[in-house]
């Protein structure tokens, strides 16, 4: 998240959810529970081997 922070920051409110290590984590065991309950998906977009999107 910290490497794009501030152009992501201009499209959703994402890094003010996870200003750290500890609420990333959190975020992401929330969106794993809902997904296990078919309620919600996240996906990824990699580009050798980096995440570059959402």
């Amino acid at each position: 998240m910290d490497r794009g922070r501030k152009f992501i920051g201009r499209y959703n409110g994402l890094p003010d959810v996870v200003p750290d290590a500890v609420s990333a984590r959190a975020f992401l065991q929330a969106c794993a529970e809902k997904e296990a309950a078919d309620a919600v998906r996240i996906r990824g977009i990699r580009y050798g081997g980096t995440l570059v999107g959402r």
